[in-house]
């Protein structure tokens, strides 16, 4: 959660967090000052991770569980959710045919959650071309 707080303190238009590869339960509610981590986010990102049987990119364990907890944490708040894929290790255990565990139609019910964060339409394009020299 340390990077999550230096990244809430970025200026940007559109903050997000990857928690992909997901390898472990994540508590986005709180950081270590008890202070809510996403109040500064507008995207999360969640995914397992892909990889081989074997070797150095040897997929890791992932649970449904650690999922709908970021889901279930984020229902409601600003923060919108995007459940990419649920990796290699879900994957063979859900029987899906694709090695990252990407078959939509094939995720928990509670995991089918593709939401994308509302852009606003800035004024100008000053905000971009101002620091453009000729």
């Amino acid at each position: 959660m340390h990077r999550a707080t230096i990244l809430a303190n970025v200026p940007a238009h559109i903050r997000f967090i990857s928690a992909e590869p997901l390898l472990g339960e994540i508590d986005f509610k709180k950081d270590e000052h008890g202070k809510a981590v996403l109040e500064k986010f507008h995207w999360c990102i969640i995914g397992g991770e892909s990889g081989y049987e074997t070797g150095p990119f040897r997929y890791g364990e992932c649970k449904v569980e650690w999922m709908e907890k970021i889901v279930n944490d984020l229902r409601g708040s600003q923060v919108k959710v995007f459940v990419k894929q649920m990796g290699t290790f879900l994957g063979k255990q859900m029987r899906m045919t694709e090695m990252q565990g990407e078959s939509f139609e094939k995720f928990p019910e509670k995991l089918k959650v593709r939401e994308f964060p509302i852009i606003k339409k800035y004024k100008s394009m000053r905000l971009f071309s101002s620091h453009i020299k000729n």
